[in-house]
């Protein structure tokens, strides 16, 4: 039996929303008790929302038409009009058959493909990205406007126990039959290579948490283990080894220049 779930517009015409359809997810601030009466949608306490495409679209339509038959009070206006900045929208089944299509129909014609990645493929991995109704940037932004929340999202996660997503595999097997020459990611998770991707096919833009790069004769180490774990605060002290220092924490294994 398929999943559904219940449109969060209570005056929804189109009954249960099946996970096959096209739908839209979005987030917004929670206004103070005293003012929650009357509300047209469904808010849940996080002031998460998800409808129906034509729902959606008839919400943000009632924010400019006072005549609308989605009658909305000002503050649910000012939180929908938030709501419209996280907006998340998900194909129905049938257009992501569609646009999967042309987008292969497209690898298999061109000459020299090249895939670029952001934080939006490692969220099943269990990261949280930065511009998502979720997101790092987004969150810090509703918070200087309308103050913190009280309830929070904030994922916890080790980079070591992250495994790669579909996602990731799927592009890793697009470069094994070579429709896709070379990956460019702003990851630094290190999920692209835990994929299998070479590294000679990959650019990571802002580096790699598992890779430290030595400043004087650009050796790279690769670590089993996440750098970023290691910071240390306060001053930190000259390694002895090296000259250099490490904000990691740890000495070098050898001087500059012998072989790693």
């Amino acid at each position: 039996m398929e999943v559904s779930y219940k449109c969060s517009l209570h005056r929804c015409p189109l009954g249960p929303l099946l996970l096959s359809m096209g739908r839209v997810e979005v987030k917004t601030f929670m206004p103070p008790l005293e003012h929650r009466t009357g509300l047209q949608v469904n808010w849940q306490e996080s002031g998460e929302a998800l409808f129906h495409e034509a729902c959606w679209r008839k919400v943000v339509s009632g924010t400019s038409n006072s005549m609308h038959d989605v009658p909305l009070s000002n503050v649910e206006r000012e939180m929908i009009k938030e709501a419209y900045n996280t907006a998340e929208y998900h194909n129905a089944d049938e257009k992501v058959k569609v646009e999967a299509k042309r987008i292969a129909d497209m690898l298999k014609s061109a000459k020299h493909a090249i895939a670029f990645t952001g934080a939006g493929i490692s969220t099943s991995a269990g990261i949280g990205d930065f511009r998502g109704k979720s997101g790092k940037w987004t969150e810090m932004d509703r918070t200087k406007t309308y103050g913190a929340s009280r309830t929070t999202n904030k994922k916890r996660f080790s980079y070591e126990e992250l495994r790669p997503t579909y996602t990731h595999e799927a592009l890793h097997k697009l470069i094994q039959l070579g429709l896709v020459k070379h990956i460019i990611s702003q990851n630094c998770d290190g999920l692209h290579r835990l994929s299998g991707i070479p590294a000679a096919q990959l650019s990571e833009l802002h580096g790699n948490t598992f890779h430290e790069k030595c400043d004087t004769c650009n050796a790279v180490i690769e670590h089993p283990q996440s750098v970023r774990t290691y910071s240390v605060g306060g001053s930190v002290k000259q390694c002895p080894t090296c000259r250099l220092t490490h904000y990691t924490g740890r000495k070098c294994r050898q001087r500059v220049g012998e072989s790693l």
